[in-house]
């Protein structure tokens, strides 16, 4: 996600602090200035506590997800070649309450790309998961067993 992007979703967070939902945000090496983790500078644009940021250098979260977004090319809101490229970057998804990512991830009720042009978009798919699940909506699964044990392991050191 591009740093107007982080300010943004920041923004929407800021917004629906009633909202009961988790977000990672996973940063990639994905530009030629991009070649180490984001320091503490770029991590502040995200501030809200539900928001859990990670580093992933070898871009394990693009590869499990370019297959399953190629897949639902035609679900992606914005600039589809940056959900169904071999890097998926700059993008932000949206997934049910009670979705199980085990294995393959599963595929977003919302994904859209760049974050920045596709926020709108992006609040009301977290208004509308909240709407129909009002006791858990969830800007990544509920439980994703696979994508969490890689956090904590260290695929993704936390930021």
């Amino acid at each position: 996600m591009c740093l107007r992007g982080a300010s943004a979703v920041q923004a929407v967070l800021e917004r629906h602090r009633e909202l009961p939902l988790r977000a990672y945000v996973v940063w990639e090496p994905v530009l030629l200035t991009d070649w180490r983790q984001p320091g503490a500078g770029v991590r502040q644009r995200l501030s809200d506590r539900r928001a859990m940021q990670y580093w992933d250098r070898p871009l394990l979260l693009s590869a499990a997800l370019s297959p399953v977004l190629r897949a639902n090319a035609d679900a992606v809101v914005g600039a589809k070649h940056l959900a169904t490229g071999r890097i998926v970057w700059d993008l932000a998804a949206v997934y049910r309450p009670g979705v199980q990512w085990s294995g393959a991830p599963p595929v977003p009720a919302f994904a859209g790309a760049p974050v920045l042009h596709t926020i709108d978009a992006l609040e009301q798919a977290l208004i509308r998961a909240s709407d129909r699940h009002a006791t858990a909506a969830r800007a990544f699964p509920a439980s994703c067993s696979d994508l969490e044990q890689n956090l904590r392991i260290g695929f993704f050191p936390a930021l």
